[in-house]
Formats: structure tokens, sequence, C-alpha cells
């Protein structure tokens, strides 16, 4: 069967998620443990509070390092970035002329003679 994907509106609602807070460095890692596992599973979903955001993991990603020091703080910023997976949506032809709103009742009075199902 023929499958098509649809078209992204642009202008659609987009939520972020930020947090910040302190940590020990193997709490730090492990929170960066736990985003390498959800990426391998095939999507992120992040909580802080009342807000959350689920994304699916697309088949590539981008990966951003910066690493550095500013002032008197070291700072290493890992970035992510994916295109946004759209669902496919089926794409169906059928021969005949489907009646909508119809019964199904009567025959199909469409050119080509067959069923109009599957």
């Amino acid at each position: 069967m023929t499958h098509h994907r649809r078209h992204r509106e642009r202008g659609a609602s987009r939520r972020t998620v930020r947090a910040r807070t302190s940590l020990g460095i193997a709490q730090a890692a492990d929170y960066v443990e736990v985003l390498a596992h959800a990426l391998r599973a095939g999507g992120v979903t992040v909580r802080s509070g009342g807000e959350l955001v689920a994304l699916q993991a697309g088949e590539r990603v981008e990966l951003e390092v910066q690493a550095g020091e500013e002032g008197t703080h070291s700072v290493v910023r890992l970035t992510l970035r994916w295109e946004t997976p759209m669902p496919e949506e089926r794409l169906e032809i059928v021969p005949g002329v489907e009646q909508t709103g119809a019964s199904g009742a009567g025959p199909d009075t469409g050119v080509g003679g067959g069923p109009s199902g599957e």
C-alpha cells in the first residue's frame, strides 16, 4: 500500500520544559545516562513540576558539544536536535464512486466495477 507524510503546519504550538538544579557529580551523570537510555528506547519525556514534554526520537540526531571555561566555572553544553517524526497516513485509492453518508445498501455505480472496500 502507498503511504505519505502529512506536511507539518508552520506555527504549530511548541512546548518547552526548562529546569535548573544543583546536583552531585554522580547524580548529574545519572541524568545523562537516563537520557542516553531514553534515546535508545525511541523517545524522551521530560517533566518538571506540572510541565511535561514528550519527544519521539528521529532517525538521525545532530549533536553539538561546547566545552570551556566561563569565569570561575567549567561548562559543557550538550545539544541534541532531530527532525520530529510525523506519523504516516494511509492513502487509499479504490475503484468506483464511494457514496458519503450512504447506507451501503445500493450497488456501486462507479467506474471500475470492483468492490469499494479494501
